[in-house]
């Protein structure tokens, strides 16, 4: 789990390939970007990195 408090830093320990692939969709959320009806709760999105071999999936959420 990580907090994304609004910069572009990459949270420590977290694989670079994967905060490439998802940090679009974080700071998009943390501008306040919506992604129903796609899905059902409002502040949820699923995001996953590009790995082929071992993709991780990732549920992002806003937190007030």
């Amino acid at each position: 789990m990580f907090i994304y408090e609004g910069d572009a830093k990459m949270p420590e320990g977290f694989c670079p390939w994967a905060w490439i692939d998802i940090y679009g969709g974080v700071s998009a959320m943390a501008a306040g970007a919506t992604y129903t009806p796609w899905y059902n709760k409002d502040g949820l999105q699923v995001l996953c990195c590009t790995d082929g071999i071992r993709p991780v999936i990732f549920a992002v959420e806003v937190i007030s």
